[in-house]
C-alpha cells in the first residue's frame, strides 16, 4: 500500500512540476486557437452562429476545467503530499498558476454565458440579430484565454531550466 502512495506522489510530482504544466499549457492552447479560428471562419462565411457556437461552447468547458486545475495547483500538492526542499519557489508557481487559471476559468464561463444566452427563449433574453455578436465576444474570451496561456508559459519555462 505504502509503494502505490509513493507511486501516486512521485506521478504527481511530475504532473504539478512546471514543464508538465507547460505541456499541458501547450495542449490546451492549440485546439483554442484552432476553435477560435474555425469559429471565425464560420462566421465570416456566413453559415450562420450555430456551428461556431458550439465550438465556442465545448472549448469553454475546457478553458473552465483547465483554470480550475491550475488555480488548485496548491491544493493538489497538499492533497498528494508533494513537498520541495524550496517551498518559497514552489509557492511562486502556485501563484501564478492560480492567477492563469483564474482567468481561464472566468474567460471560460464568460464564453458560455454568451452562447447560453443565445440557446435562452428569445421572452427570456432577446438575442434575435445579435447571436453572430454574442459569439464574436464569447470568441474573445477564448482569445483572452489563449493570450493567458501562452503568458503563463512564457512564465514557466524559465522555471523548469532550473
Amino acid at each position: 500500500m505504502r509503494r502505490k502512495i509513493n507511486l501516486l506522489r512521485s506521478l504527481m510530482r511530475v504532473l504539478l512540476s512546471p514543464f508538465a504544466i507547460t505541456m499541458l499549457d501547450i495542449l490546451v492552447i492549440v485546439p483554442l486557437g484552432i476553435g477560435l479560428i474555425e469559429a471565425l471562419r464560420e462566421l465570416a462565411a456566413g453559415h450562420g452562429y450555430r456551428e461556431a457556437a458550439e465550438i465556442v461552447y465545448g472549448l469553454g468547458v475546457i478553458m473552465i476545467g483547465w483554470g480550475v486545475a491550475l488555480e488548485e495547483r496548491h491544493e493538489l500538492r497538499e492533497i498528494f503530499g508533494v513537498n520541495s526542499n524550496d517551498e518559497e519557489w514552489q509557492a511562486k508557481i502556485d501563484q501564478d498558476c492560480k492567477s492563469t487559471g483564474l482567468g481561464s476559468l472566468i474567460f471560460g464561463l464568460f464564453a458560455e454565458m454568451c452562447i447560453e444566452a443565445i440557446k435562452l427563449p428569445d421572452n427570456v433574453i432577446y438575442t434575435k440579430g445579435f447571436n453572430e455578436v454574442l459569439v464574436v465576444v464569447a470568441v474573445i474570451f477564448m482569445a483572452l484565454t489563449v493570450l493567458l496561456l501562452i503568458r503563463h508559459v512564457i512564465i514557466l519555462i524559465p522555471k523548469f531550466v532550473r
